[in-house]
């Protein structure tokens, strides 16, 4: 005998609490994508806003550097005075306007020779910004008109590694001048007399106005000489060292009134200094490179 089948209400009702699961399932989903999209949405919108305030301090800080950068290089100044000592210059951080003319005004005033070397700018020659070299007590002045804003390396070429500075060229606002009053000149320093021991072994010297020397990087060879007074002296200097040197009588006057000297020489070069000296005395002989360690004396009878 066959069972009769459920009637089909009792059937449907069965589904409803599957159904009724489904549904939910479905909202609770519904319910977490919308919240999802709201977070997205929020942290969107803080990006947004973080991006926004970063944009607006990053243009203040480069407003503020472009404004700040001659305070950061020290104050502009296109009239500069600066001396050098052995072996430092007085002041190593200089700022000057773009477009502008400008004046340096360089005192040695140590015992060597020294120059201030503007290094990769330019003058109206083509050549980079320098004065000559500077004898002790000595000034110079050196004016151009910086055209190319930047940070250019200021030395000494003969202490390149121990006198150095820094010259900064700025524009726009940065480039606010302000005056310098102009450095006094130095005195010229008196020259010392040679060493009394020295002087005494060069008195005991025949008189020679024919003469050679070298020089290595620490010493002349000989240091010692005579010469006659009212008669002509011929001195051939060459340099054996491994750096510039010059041959210096210091305080005897040549046919142009300017102490005798040679100008500086490369290493393995030579020259030959005429003169005839006029009044006798002791005569400090030195190498303007290193007037401590490089002397000797000329004696003139």
């Amino acid at each position: 005998m066959t069972a009769a089948a459920p009637p089909s209400h009792h059937r449907a009702a069965g589904h409803l609490p599957t159904i009724r699961a489904v549904l939910a399932v479905l909202a609770l989903s519904a319910v977490v994508w919308a919240a999802l999209a709201i977070q997205a949405a929020i942290l969107g919108q803080r990006q947004t806003d973080s991006e926004a305030k970063l944009d607006a301090q990053i243009q203040t800080l480069q407003t503020q550097a472009g404004a700040g950068s001659a305070s950061a290089a020290g104050a502009v100044s296109n009239t500069i005075s600066v001396q050098a000592t052995d072996n430092k210059f007085s002041q190593t951080q200089f700022t000057v306007a773009a477009g502008k003319p400008a004046t340096i005004s360089f005192t040695n005033k140590g015992a060597a020779v020294h120059d201030f070397h503007i290094v990769g700018l330019a003058g109206a020659d083509g050549q980079d910004v320098k004065t000559a070299l500077v004898s002790p007590g000595q000034s110079a002045t050196v004016s151009f008109t910086p055209q190319q804003a930047g940070t250019y390396k200021v030395q000494c070429d003969v202490h390149p590694s121990e006198m150095t500075g820094t010259l900064t060229v700025v524009t726009g606002a940065a480039a606010q001048t302000t005056a310098a009053a102009p450095a006094a000149p130095a005195a010229p320093a008196a020259p010392a007399g040679p060493p009394a021991a020295a002087v005494s072994a060069a008195q005991e010297l025949p008189v020679a106005n024919t003469f050679s020397l070298q020089a290595t990087d620490s010493s002349f060879s000989p240091a010692l000489f005579a010469v006659a007074t009212g008669q002509p002296v011929s001195i051939t200097f060459t340099n054996t060292g491994k750096t510039l040197h010059d041959f210096h009588i210091v305080g005897l006057a040549g046919d142009d009134a300017q102490d005798v000297k040679t100008p500086f020489l490369d290493p393995g070069k030579s020259a030959t200094l005429t003169f005839t000296p006029t009044k006798a005395g002791a005569y400090t002989i030195q190498s303007d490179e290193h007037p401590a360690e490089m002397t000797g004396v000329l004696i003139v009878k």
